[in-house]
């Protein structure tokens, strides 16, 4: 009787190609441009990859994210503002003054009318509401986000008032607000 032996050949193992993307060193909130400390380069798989997924640095800073990006998570083209958008409205923007983009507090009924009204910046932190800027000019909502227009010192108290903070928009002139709790 024969025994039939059937060798596999043994081919190679693949080589997994790499690339880097730009991964957030920290949370980045919601209208807080992007700097250099908060990103850097991480090797993942191509596989793995997702299509808009930013490879260049450069091509990140100075953007703004429109959801909260968290440390480590690889900084991705849906969740940052609209760039061509940002710069068309960053062009009718003076010089003394910068655009931050924020959420308009989703409880709002009555959004606020750009050119007419003004808005109120609120940071949340648990059960703690503190007005952080008030009566600043916005120049649009866009899917309930505020393009705000803030002086350096203003943009500067924003800042201050921390990278890890929760902000949110509410029209100046609103009645008595029951904010809903920031998102885990």
């Amino acid at each position: 009787m024969w025994t039939l032996l059937v060798l596999a050949a043994c081919a190679p193992t693949p080589e997994v190609k790499s690339v880097f993307v730009v991964v957030a060193a920290r949370d980045l909130n919601v209208g807080v441009p992007i700097g250099e400390q908060d990103v850097f380069g991480m090797k993942m798989d191509v596989r793995y990859v997702p299509d808009d997924v930013f490879l260049d640095p450069t091509a990140v800073l100075g953007r703004v994210p429109s959801a909260r990006i968290l440390a480590n998570e690889p900084i991705r083209g849906r969740r940052l503002a609209d760039a061509d958008l940002q710069r068309m409205v960053e062009g009718l923007v003076p010089r003394d003054k910068q655009v931050v983009t924020l959420p308009l507090e989703p409880t709002v009924a009555i959004e606020p009318v750009a050119g007419r009204d003004v808005v109120d910046v609120w940071q949340l932190a648990g059960a703690e509401r503190t007005r952080v800027l008030e009566r600043v000019t916005f120049l649009r909502i866009d899917a309930r986000v505020v393009a705000l227009t803030l002086t350096d010192p203003e943009a500067a108290t924003l800042t201050a008032a921390g990278r890890e903070a929760t902000f949110v928009v509410v029209p100046s002139d609103a009645a008595p607000i029951e904010f809903t709790p920031p998102a885990p």
